[in-house]
């Protein structure tokens, strides 16, 4: 479950993999998001009761530079690109 924002929306991603990336009309990201970012930023698998953090592009996890897959620990800040940041 994904809090979206600060009034209490939710979204639910049910499936496997997610993958981050800019809101386009032509958009191939399961999280669309408006921000400058690319098309296919970042993707966040399910492995069992953890996740994977896969960088695209260039990608920080509670601010240091991610290049290769992940564990992603719990509350983590994740930064797409320079200045979209989700937390």
């Amino acid at each position: 479950i994904l809090w979206i924002d600060g009034q209490g929306g939710y979204l639910l991603c049910d499936s496997e993999e997610v993958v981050l990336g800019q809101a386009t009309p032509e958009c191939l990201a399961d999280l669309a998001i408006r921000g400058d970012i690319s098309r296919r930023a970042a993707s966040i698998r399910r492995v069992g009761e953890e996740h994977v953090l896969n960088p695209i592009q260039e990608t920080y996890l509670d601010g240091r530079r991610i290049e290769r897959p992940v564990l992603m620990p719990e509350k983590a800040k994740l930064t797409l690109g320079k200045r979209v940041e989700l937390a």
